[in-house]
């Protein structure tokens, strides 16, 4: 009870001549206790050199505390001061423990730096996968506006057709007003006349009295022939705004389905339309 009070695993382990595997185990788990005196004052490297411990055991103990070359037990003695059988163990103790230092600090060194190297290499992986999700992205963001650049192209193509079309019916329905206009001024003219002037009587006709009253006959049976004809011209001009309306909407319906579906679609021919209604009003 005493001696586990004492001692440290590790300390009972190098008494003990424990596997080399098993002491290394215990320098993992707690490197200090390399350095914490046991029982009568010694440190676990004196304990191992007084057992004659092999040569992978005393190396590691001498690596994980050199200053234990240089340390006395209870009794006064070094770790040199024990014999050795294997020439490796005896080399190991006495060597200068300045030079067990410096080769630690060394080893220290290199493995920070061999850690330090390996995260680098880690951030270097990460950094490329980075740069080539990123390649991806770029590439697809390219062929995304690779795709919609047709799209766009008829969108503005189609705008412009029913800027155009609008353009070319505001023209129509303005003149189509002016000549609703000078049609009704002239069917109100041709209305009054034939108001104010009654027709001729069959008398004056069948008799022929003057060629002023078959003249006058005449001309009244020609009026209403004309207002009948410019009634008509109305509603057909009315029916041409109808028609202009409807390619309008019909070119509104085009450009929805092209920018909803980015799909190309041809616009409807409607140019014809128009000027067939402008020929039309012309006549």
């Amino acid at each position: 009870k005493d001696a586990i009070k004492e001692d440290l695993p590790l300390h009972l382990a190098c008494d003990r001549r424990a596997p080399p595997s098993f002491i290394s185990a215990l320098l993992d788990a707690y490197p200090r206790a390399a350095s914490v005196p046991g029982r009568r004052g010694a440190l676990p490297l004196h304990l191992a050199a007084e057992r004659d411990s092999p040569p992978s055991v005393i190396v590691a103990l001498v690596r994980a505390y050199p200053e234990a070359l240089d340390r006395s037990d209870g009794s006064g003695r070094f770790p040199r001061d024990f014999p050795q059988s294997n020439d490796i163990c005896r080399e190991a103790l006495n060597r200068p423990s300045a030079c067990w230092i410096e080769d630690v600090e060394k080893e220290d060194y290199l493995r920070r730096v061999a850690r330090k190297r390996t995260l680098l290499r880690q951030k270097m992986v990460q950094l490329r996968c980075a740069v080539a999700i990123s390649a991806e992205r770029r590439d697809r963001t390219k062929r995304s506006i690779e795709e919609l650049e047709p799209v766009l192209a008829a969108h503005e193509a189609l705008e412009k057709k029913q800027r155009d079309e609008e353009a070319r019916l505001r023209e129509v329905e303005e003149r189509t007003r002016d000549t609703i206009r000078e049609l009704s001024r002239r069917v109100e003219a041709l209305g009054s006349a034939l108001n104010k002037s009654p027709p001729p009587s069959a008398e004056e006709v069948g008799g022929a009295q003057s060629v002023k009253a078959a003249t006058k006959c005449s001309y009244m049976t020609d009026s209403q022939m004309e207002c009948e004809k410019l009634v008509a011209k109305m509603a057909q001009i009315k029916k041409d705004m109808r028609n202009l309306k409807e390619v309008v909407s019909s070119l509104n319906q085009g450009i929805g389905g092209a920018t909803d579906g980015h799909k190309e679609r041809k616009a409807p021919k409607s140019g014809g339309a128009a000027e067939e209604h402008l020929w039309k009003i012309d006549v």
